[in-house]
């Protein structure tokens, strides 16, 4: 059943849209309406859809982001990929130091981190030291 409401226009050629209308509806500022001509010459006002893409969205005032809820997978693929790109930042780290140490000719390496520094660079094993070891 559809219901018609007069509106009207201000100052500004603005549509003007009764409160309880727009709480009715669900309307907020910042949401856009389309008016649609129909062939028989009358006009109809609509919400416009959102766009899928649309990240940031209105609401009441303020812009939320719409997000999908992430699953268990998600969160262990994130997980999994955070932790080998903080290895892998690591272990650049201590190839650096070793590569370092190695060109200047460093006769000791004392670190707390051996076990790694040996991996990177098992050509100076040897020249690593840990006080915990």
């Amino acid at each position: 059943m559809s219901q018609m409401i007069d509106l009207g226009l201000d100052d500004s050629d603005r549509i003007i849209i009764p409160t309880s209308l727009q709480f009715r509806l669900g309307l907020s500022p910042g949401m856009m309406l389309v008016v649609e001509e129909s062939e028989s010459g009358g006009l109809c006002l609509r919400v416009q859809a959102e766009s899928p893409d649309s990240v940031l969205v209105e609401k009441r005032g303020l812009l939320v982001a719409r997000v999908q809820p992430l699953t268990d997978s998600d969160l262990t693929n994130i997980t999994h990929i955070e932790r080998e790109r903080r290895v892998s930042e690591l272990l650049e780290y201590d190839g650096l130091i070793m590569y370092i140490a190695s060109t200047a000719n460093i006769d000791l390496i004392v670190t707390l981190n051996e076990k790694d520094f040996r991996r990177v660079y098992p050509e100076l094993v040897n020249k690593v030291f840990s006080p915990f070891a």
